[in-house]
């Protein structure tokens, strides 16, 4: 007996083109007004505050979605204090684990320049996030071609890629 083979599937992950590389990221206005114009699918941002250490993921347009704290008592317990270096690399892990069990497995880690006392912790959080195996860079995009895509017709392609254009040439 022979199964039927389905002429075609139908997908219900609203990620899943962002995992073929096909959905396009936050160019143009949308992307300057991104945090150092970065175009992203998620970004990891890591705030200190004067008590606690916070660390979000990102996504390009629905926000925050996943987020791990200090202040939440299962990690503050485990530390010494909830602003040290150790309490940044430990809240690289948990959020780095956090991500790979939701199926974040790319992202774009965005760290602000900061003083010599906050380099540390911002490395040390960078450090657990690979640890755990997060990779820390997302793959460029599949550009919308005719050659992908035979409803592309409209874009242009210049054939004399190395011909010089000038006004003065007769």
């Amino acid at each position: 007996m022979t199964a039927k083979v389905l002429p075609f599937v139908t997908v219900r992950n609203p990620r899943n083109l962002e995992w073929l590389r096909i959905a396009r990221k936050a160019y143009g206005y949308k992307g300057l007004k991104n945090f150092q114009n970065e175009c992203y699918y998620y970004r990891v941002e890591l705030e200190k505050g004067q008590n606690h250490t916070n660390a979000y993921v990102r996504h390009m347009s629905n926000g925050i979605i996943l987020e791990a704290s200090t202040k939440e008592y299962a990690i503050r317990r485990r530390l010494h204090s909830t602003t040290d270096v150790a309490s940044a690399l430990n809240l690289g892990r948990v959020l780095a684990f956090r991500c790979l069990k939701a199926g974040i497995h790319f992202v774009t880690v965005v760290l602000p320049d900061v003083d010599t006392s906050e380099k540390a912790s911002s490395q040390a959080f960078r450090t657990g996030l690979e640890e755990v195996g997060l990779v820390l860079k997302e793959f460029e995009t599949i550009e919308p071609d005719y050659s992908i895509d035979k409803r592309y017709h409209w874009v242009c392609h210049n054939p004399d890629h190395g011909k010089d254009f000038s006004a003065t040439e007769k």
